[in-house]
């Protein structure tokens, strides 16, 4: 089983949830990715000082975010998405990469890093076996109102998938078994 550690902000990283702490800024989380560089041998002032992930690997898929704590307002959580469906060798995740880019600017920064303790492994898709890891990654954004994470919608379900699902479950079903038949007719369907 993977262990990774706290997030380590960059210096930009700092400098950004400082002033959007301030309310002197806004920013927004933009992308993941991960490294098979063994970034444990770092010191802490090491990895602040990064501008990038060394040798990046993989693109991870944001899925999700969430406050930490409710009555935080300091700190986001993102839950990270990563495949294998596209991976040719297999590959160690050594260390994630968050990513973000202040309102008023185009510049990316490397925001943030979280280093493996004992990675995750994602083996190639040679065989054709989907292999997914997820990792929940906190970081302190200064105040969570003036952060936008960009989250993949390709996770979400479509109101016409979600639509087709309940039809296809519901004509497996006896309505009136179910006590159905009053809502369909009042509320016009599904």
């Amino acid at each position: 089983m993977s262990k990774y550690g706290e997030s380590i902000l960059t210096d930009a990283g700092l400098n950004l949830a400082s002033l959007a702490a301030n309310g002197k800024t806004k920013f927004t989380i933009t992308r993941a990715a991960s490294t098979a560089e063994e970034l444990a041998k770092y010191t802490d002032k090491d990895l602040q000082a990064l501008t990038q992930l060394p040798h990046e690997q993989q693109s991870g898929s944001i899925e999700n975010k969430f406050q930490f704590k409710q009555e935080s307002k300091a700190i986001l959580g993102t839950e990270i998405l990563f495949t294998n469906e596209k991976i040719t060798n297999s590959y160690e995740i050594n260390a994630v990469g968050i990513y973000a880019k202040e309102d008023s600017s185009d510049k990316e920064i490397l925001y943030a890093v979280v280093v493996a303790d004992d990675p995750e492994r994602i083996p190639d898709f040679s065989d054709q076996v989907i292999f997914q890891f997820r990792i929940s990654i906190y970081v302190v954004v200064g105040r969570t109102e003036n952060v936008t994470v960009i989250v993949d919608p390709n996770g979400w379900a479509t109101k016409e998938y979600v639509n087709n699902a309940i039809t296809d479950l519901l004509s497996d079903c006896d309505i009136e078994d179910i006590g159905l038949r009053h809502f369909i007719e009042t509320e016009g369907g599904i």
